[in-house]
Formats: C-alpha cells, structure tokens, sequence
C-alpha cells in the first residue's frame, strides 16, 4: 500500500459524502473509514522496520473495518466494503481480513521466533522434496520444545516416507526424554517395519529409559532392534541399525556406571563393543567405536576411553578410500568434542581436512569438507569451521548443508546473533529453514528470550522472502 492510494481512498470518500450527505451514522462510519486506511497506511509504512509494529497498525486498522461492517452495516461505506468497491488501500477488504492481516501476525510473530521464522521460510519451497527436509526439522523443533501435538501435526504433513521417519523418530526420542515412554512406543510403532529410522527411534527410547533408571526397560527396548535382519536385505541400513543398538547399549552401561553398577556396565559395554564388532564398514565402525568411547568418558572411565578411541583411529587407518577416511575421521573428532576432549578433535580434524585434500571426486569432496567444517564448528572453531565451509565450490548444494550445520553450533554455543547472521547468508530455502529450526531448539534448550539484535536479523530473513 502507497501513500497515493491513500490520497485517491480519502478523495474518493469526499466525493461520496458530498453526494450522499452526512447522517450521524453514516458520518461516524466514514470516520472509521478514514481511520482504518490512514492505520493500514501506517502499517505498510512500518513493514520495512518492524513487522511487530506493523501488524500492531493492521490489527487497529482491521477492528475499525470490523466495526463499520457490523455496527453500520447499511451505510454506503460498509456496503461498498462488503461488495468489493471500497478498497483499503490497494486491497478489498475481504483481502486485508484474510490474507494481510494474519499474514503480518504471522511475519510479526517470526521476528520474535527462529522456528516461526522456519515456517515461513518453509512456505516458499514448492519442491515436496526440500519442503519435507525443511518440515522435518520443523517437526523436531517443536518436539524439543515439547509441543508434540504441533510436532505430529506437521509430521503429517510430510509427503515423503523417508522425511517423515526422519521427523517422527525425533519426535519419539523426544517423547521419551520428556518420560512419555507409552507415547515415545506408539509413535515409533508408526514407522514403518523395515525402516532403519525405527531403530533410531528405539534406540534414542533405550537411552531414556536408561538414564530414567528404568534398566530392565532399557535393554529389552535394546533388544528389539534386530540388526540381523537388515545384513540380509540391506547393508547400508544394517550398518545403520547395528550403530542404533551400539549406541543405545553404550548408553545403559554408562547409566550403569553411575549408579554404582560397575559388573552390569562392564557386560554392556561389551554387548555394545560386540555389536560394533559385526559392522563391516570401517568408516561406520570408526563412528560407532567413537560413540562407545564417548560413553566411557561420560562415565569416568577415562583409561578404557582411551583404548577405545585408539581403536577407532586404528580402524580409520586402514581406510584406503579418502573420502570414507575423512568422514570417519571427522565423526570421531565429533566424539573427541562431545567427551570435552578438545585438543585431541582439532589434532584428528586436522588430519581429516588433509585427507579431504585429496578427493578427486568434486561432489565426494564437497561432502567430505561438509562434515569437518560441522566438526569444527561443535568444537567452537568457528572461524575455522567457516574457512572449510568457504571451500567447498560455490553452487554446490552441501555448502548450505554445511552453513546450516554452522549456524545451529553458533546456537548452542549460546552466540545466537551469530547463528542467525549465518543462517540469513544460507541460499538453499530447505537449508535455511533448517538451520532456523535448530536455532530455535537452541533456544529451547537454553529458555533465552530473543534479543533486540535477533529480532533485527530474523526481520531481514523474513523480508527477503517477499
């Protein structure tokens, strides 16, 4: 809306009360006319600053619509509104009612949150598939927010099976850390059969019912994810579900270990060393040794930790391939971070960027560099994290990838301004809507209300959408 279809508006209306003649009514609905444009004029005017004020204007503007429709219904001016031939600026009125209005609120509302600011991102991908990748992550937003039936809500919306695992494992995991178990089985039950997401989904329910102290639970929830019957149809996925159980197995024993059970902890841990020991792939073995040796260092076990993660190097160099060398490197620089060891992650990244060097194939290695620079990044490495990020070839898709994986860091290091800054530069919409998500758990995580600084930098995303 501009300021001469303001002037046009308020002419228009001069002329049709010098025709008409002023009863009280009619005069007092003419006023609120003359108010109404003069408001959603004011709030077009604000847009550019604050979508929060704006929609403050377009509220004010609408009840004094409202109020000339219902209160004055047959006034020239109300019937002229219902029928289309009076416009509020530029739009009918059934127009700014419908579709300007809540479309502020919504703007207005996503200038104060990172996972609003997603959904509206969201909203402008037409490819099903990058929208389920951007809805998915939505989806886990609003589970660690513990919004579940929201969380479902947009689960649902998900077209492609594979997203829609993805969104309701998370939400299951979530559902269980939150000691909703009967909740956390029954949506994980939705999975379908077959589908490695499920074990994921199973495993994440082990590890709560683990730290619930609930230990008999957690090991037959274990129990049930049958990395056996994926080897025979599957590899990929058998890797997949035998890292799931190694994972949630690693996570009871050192639930056993901090409550004094050190015989039971010592048996998991080897149920969990055992399962690692059927993954055929050394750069999927690597992670999973990393992640038991993570376990081991959460539980104070600091001298089998080491052994662990000794055996993981031993693994990763046998790695003839550089790009599965690179990615296993850098999941066990993740482990090294997780378990605070920080001067040992920089040295293995380190290694990992030289090994990347040497990847032939462009794509390989664009997803290779994706990964460290992640690393980096959960390591507080930021500037490093960036400069990797900032090598991977302009165009190529995982470059968003790895912006987005940066921002969502920058979060849970608690420097939000900078999280949103990063994600702001992301191209790629499913991407950004990503990063905006995870910011948003970041936020959630940590109860910080969004800063004045934050607000500025979620209001130049959303704009950038128009």
């Amino acid at each position: 809306m501009n300021k001469s279809n303001l002037i046009l508006t308020v002419g228009a209306l001069g002329l049709l009360l010098f025709v008409t003649g002023c009863s009280s009514p009619q005069e007092s609905a003419n006023k609120l006319f003359v108010e109404a444009t003069q408001l959603a004029q004011k709030g077009s005017d604000a847009e550019p600053k604050s979508y929060i004020e704006a929609s403050k204007y377009y509220d004010a503007a609408l009840a004094k619509l409202e109020k000339i429709v219902s209160g004055y219904a047959s006034t020239p001016v109300a019937v002229r509104l219902t029928s289309g031939e009076a416009k509020v600026g530029s739009t009918i009125f059934t127009e700014f009612k419908g579709t300007i209005v809540p479309r502020a609120r919504l703007k207005a509302e996503g200038e104060g949150s990172p996972l609003v600011a997603a959904i509206l991102v969201a909203d402008t991908i037409q490819k099903a598939d990058l929208k389920d990748t951007a809805l998915r992550s939505i989806a886990r937003a609003y589970a660690k927010a513990g919004q579940f039936d929201k969380a479902l809500e947009v689960a649902d919306a998900i077209q492609i099976g594979y997203w829609k695992a993805g969104a309701l494992s998370g939400i299951a995991r979530d559902y269980a850390k939150a000691g909703q178990f009967d909740r956390a089985l029954e949506v994980s039950g939705t999975i379908q059969e077959g589908d490695y997401l499920k074990a994921d989904a199973l495993s994440g329910i082990a590890r709560a019912y683990a730290k619930a102290g609930q230990f008999d639970r957690a090991l037959e929830v274990a129990g049930t994810i049958q990395e056996e019957d994926y080897w025979k149809t599957d590899g990929l996925s058998g890797i997949a579900v035998a890292y799931a159980k190694a994972m949630a197995l690693s996570a009871i024993a050192e639930a056993y270990v901090q409550a004094g059970q050190y015989d039971r902890a010592a048996g998991v841990f080897g149920q969990a060393l055992e399962v690692t020991g059927t993954i055929q792939d050394a750069d999927s073995k690597a992670w999973a040794l990393s992640g038991i040796a993570e376990a081991y260092v959460q539980a104070g076990q600091y001298d089998r930790a080491a052994g662990v993660f000794e055996q993981a190097l031993e693994v990763a160099g046998t790695i003839q391939d550089a790009d599965s060398k690179a990615r296993a490197l850098s999941g066990i620089a993740e482990a090294y971070v997780q378990a605070g060891q920080y001067d040992r992650a920089a040295g293995v990244l380190d290694r990992a960027l030289e090994v990347a060097g040497t990847i032939q194939n462009a794509n390989l290695k664009a997803g290779a560099l994706r990964g460290i620079a992640k690393a980096y990044a959960k390591a507080g490495q930021f500037d490093r994290a960036l400069e990797v990020a900032g090598t991977i070839r302009k165009g190529f898709w995982v470059k968003t990838w790895a912006l987005s994986g940066i921002a969502v860091a920058y979060a849970k290091a608690g420097q939000f301004d900078q999280a949103l800054e990063v994600a702001g530069t992301i191209q790629k919409a499913n991407w950004k809507a990503s990063a905006l998500s995870g910011i948003a758990e970041a936020y959630t995580e940590t109860s910080k209300k969004v800063g004045e600084r934050e607000r500025q930098i979620l209001h130049e995303i959303i704009a950038g959408l128009d």
